[in-house]
């Protein structure tokens, strides 16, 4: 009977330990989560170390780092101005407050002026083109703009008879039938002509904008050619002869007259669309 005890006890005690000793020994789900989590742990460290080395993780197109600015721009303007009236523009800004350009203005008019006792209908026919920069003191829209103007600007014109159908030439009238066509061509001295103004807005910005522009191009002295075609032939030759001589005085008058506007005004106001 004490034998019957002893084992029962005896085996109460081996399945006790044994009961125990399985509690203590981990599952496979929890070992392998074990691993896992000492594997992460390592990768952790090692990722920054990476991304310092220079190993860099592209950024997403969604990124918020502000875009660089616009710095070259092309545009087209519409104007009213001395230097035409239509022109096109491309430029490049180094800075918020320096930008420079290069273009084009044409586009001419019609008008009709007096010179020296002549009445004349004329054509006014400019072209330049410009390499200028444009300086902001104030960061805003008022400017300093320089540089050089390569200029064409030219006007033919033809003298308009006055009262009783008389053309004035060096203070001789003559009658218009007996003179012709008296035709007058004239331009500016300097092909190269430097530019000093000031203006408002931004030439080179995209979009729409409105620009104003006053300054002076120093063209050289204008020069003047005058000629008569279809003098009558039905007139005396001396007669003719004394047309001709009248003409070429009125000419050097003109020139003389005309010699010191060696300074080009520049005036124009407009609009302009850049892209």
């Amino acid at each position: 009977m004490l034998y019957k005890s002893s084992l029962l006890v005896a085996s109460f005690v081996l399945l006790s330990i044994a009961t125990a000793s399985a509690s203590e020994i981990p599952t496979v789900q929890e070992s392998a989560k074990d691993w896992a989590m000492s594997a992460a742990i390592p990768l952790s460290n090692v990722l920054p170390m990476a991304l310092n080395d220079g190993t860099r993780i592209a950024q997403s197109s969604g990124s918020n780092q502000p875009a660089e600015p616009k710095k070259w721009a092309v545009g087209v303007h519409d104007q009213a101005g001395t230097t035409g009236f239509f022109g096109v523009d491309g430029g490049y800004k180094f800075s918020p407050n320096l930008h420079a350009r290069l273009g084009l203005n044409t586009g001419g008019f019609n008008l009709n002026y007096a010179s020296e006792g002549i009445d004349y209908a004329a054509k006014f026919q400019p072209t330049n083109l410009h390499l200028l920069g444009d300086y902001f003191p104030f960061g805003g829209g008022l400017r300093l703009t320089g540089g050089l103007v390569a200029q064409s600007n030219k006007f033919t014109a033809k003298a308009k008879s006055g009262a009783g159908n008389q053309i004035n030439l060096n203070g001789t009238n003559y009658d218009a039938a007996q003179v012709g066509t008296v035709e007058s061509e004239g331009k500016f001295t300097n092909g190269i002509a430097p530019y000093l103004g000031i203006g408002i807005g931004t030439p080179i910005n995209s979009g729409f904008g409105f620009n104003l522009d006053a300054g002076v191009m120093f063209a050289g002295s204008p020069t003047v050619k005058l000629s008569a075609n279809n003098i009558s032939s039905l007139i005396p030759t001396a007669q003719q002869n004394q047309i001709r001589s009248d003409l070429a005085a009125q000419e050097r008058q003109t020139n003389g007259a005309i010699k010191s506007f060696n300074l080009y005004p520049v005036i124009s106001i407009g609009f302009s669309y850049a892209f």
